[in-house]
């Protein structure tokens, strides 16, 4: 289990990066942007390469840029001295959220032996037959977005014609003779369980499973991808693959009820003011980073913000989760607060119970990312072995400017030039700032590089288009492509902590059916 992703990667960098000496700092950093150690990142430095990339100008991906570019001038730090970075305590305390995940899944396994959740065939019937978890066959005739009247109506008289003959014995047949879903056509439209009202579903088609009994046939079902007919099997059609995913419902309830009693047992009461609180948290962790201030009150010890900082940090790096958090309606922040007091609630149950890692699993992770480092410092080009024997035997700060200047170059290169990339795992970032602490982002020095990148791109961008050659179509822009992609929808990222079963297993509809975004 790769539970840190430690491997360096190559292609292109989507949020660019930039660098500059110690020579541009100013006492009051006005024209500063980042700092680490005696390196500074400039205003005008990060604005003119992030201003000539692609990368997307909005404050909190300059964030990401800034704190990227210290962690690399920290890495170079470390190789300077020759410092491998394999310090146990410091170590330990960076891999905190791979050691608490490791953690809850033993104490989980453990105590979720305890809750009654086997279902029984009869209780699987009903629970099908009620609608709670849904099966289907369809027919899909696709009709394409932008489809004219004439044609979409010719459609639907296919579809009407198809259903008329079609029944219970010969559907699997047709659906793979005329079905458009590509997915479930070769298997006569069907499509595997799913849990209703999950939004796993476009909602017109799972509305008309829902108001088809087991065993019947819907009328014609229209949703954005066509016109559906739809079979609802019976239970004893289906009862292999249902009973699972209704075994693992009844999981998911009975981890809700535990998780439920241990708030409730605990006494939690989230503070009013937690969303102005968490806000602030968000905007400058570091400065919360051992603050007492309350979010929620529990017994045997409230919840804090440094508290809150230690579970931001844990989250993966590309659920981007302060941003999230900083965008998101009031409403939604005490439940954030709320989730993160039942992990602590979690695994303070869990040390009572003298859950802990093994000493081979401790040595695991840390030997994983302290061979990371290693192989960081090759792609970056400041491993001790790669300098030049004249800076191996010139004075720390001479290296140290050395190796700081190959990481300027390393950066831009990246961002100008579709260079190499090293993706920084998460406790690795936490073990460098805990090794360095000398670190700083300044809020005013992404705005004023925000500002001037902006100008930048404007500039470019209007002289590409006075350059560009008039379009062979009146009308249609100068750029090729232009308008025809389709925008992905991209995937989430797992919780630091998820000892639950998660979603029923059994996979999402194909084709004409995908899952609702």
């Amino acid at each position: 289990m790769k539970s840190l992703a430690l491997a360096a990667t190559a292609g292109s960098l989507l949020l660019g990066l930039a660098g500059c000496g110690g020579k541009d700092a100013l006492s009051a950093h006005t024209d500063t942007v980042a700092k680490a150690g005696a390196e500074e990142l400039s205003v005008k430095t990060l604005a003119d390469l992030a201003g000539q990339s692609k990368v997307p100008l909005k404050k909190d991906v300059l964030k990401v840029v800034a704190d990227l570019w210290i962690d690399y001038q920290l890495l170079a730090r470390a190789a300077a001295s020759g410092d491998s970075l394999f310090d146990a305590k410091l170590l330990d305390q960076a891999l905190w959220a791979p050691y608490v995940n490791i953690k809850a899944q033993k104490w989980y396994q453990q105590v979720s032996k305890t809750w009654p959740v086997t279902v029984s065939p009869t209780e699987a019937q009903t629970r099908y037959d009620a609608g709670e978890v849904l099966v289907a066959r369809h027919i899909l005739l696709a009709v394409r977005p932008n489809a004219a009247p004439i044609e979409r109506a010719a459609i639907q008289q296919r579809a009407d014609s198809l259903r008329r003959v079609v029944n219970a014995g010969n559907f699997a047949q047709l659906a793979g003779q005329f079905s458009t879903d590509p997915g479930s056509a070769k298997q006569g439209g069907q499509l595997p369980p799913w849990p209703s009202k999950k939004n796993v579903m476009v909602p017109e088609f799972e509305n008309g499973v829902l108001a088809t009994k087991p065993g019947q046939i819907s009328g014609l079902v229209a949703s954005q991808f066509g016109f559906h007919i739809i079979y609802r099997p019976t239970y004893a059609e289906v009862a292999q693959q249902v009973a699972p995913v209704v075994q693992q419902l009844a999981q998911q309830r009975a981890e809700s009820t535990y998780f439920d009693n241990l708030e409730k047992s605990s006494d939690v009461k989230v503070k009013a003011d937690a969303p102005k609180m968490v806000r602030d948290i968000v905007a400058d962790a570091d400065a919360f980073k051992d603050n007492k201030m309350v979010l929620a009150t529990m017994k045997g010890g409230d919840f804090t913000a440094a508290h809150m900082v230690r579970w931001i940090g844990a989250y993966p790096q590309e659920n981007n989760l302060p941003s999230q958090i900083a965008n998101a309606p009031d409403t939604v922040i005490p439940n954030l607060v709320r989730n993160f007091v039942r992990n602590e609630l979690f695994l303070r149950q869990a040390d009572s119970a003298k859950i802990a890692l093994t000493a081979e699993e401790m040595g695991n992770f840390r030997k994983e990312l302290s061979d990371f480092v290693a192989s960081s410092w090759g792609t970056l080009g400041v491993a001790p072995a790669m300098l030049p024997d004249s800076i191996k035997k010139a004075t720390p700060e001479v290296r140290q400017r050395f190796v700081a200047q190959r990481i300027n170059t390393f950066v831009a290169n990246m961002l100008t030039k579709d260079g190499l990339f090293v993706q920084m795992p998460r406790p690795l970032e936490q073990l460098l700032r805990l090794k360095y602490p000398d670190v700083k982002v300044y809020d005013s020095g992404l705005d004023a590089a925000l500002e001037a990148a902006t100008k930048i791109r404007t500039s470019a961008d209007s002289a590409r288009n006075a350059k560009a050659p008039p379009s062979a179509v009146p009308g249609l822009p100068g750029q090729p492509g232009a308008g025809n992609g389709i925008p992905g929808m991209p995937g989430q990222g797992a919780a630091p902590m998820a000892p639950g079963a998660g979603a029923p297993q059994g996979g999402a509809p194909q084709g004409g059916t995908p899952p609702r975004p």
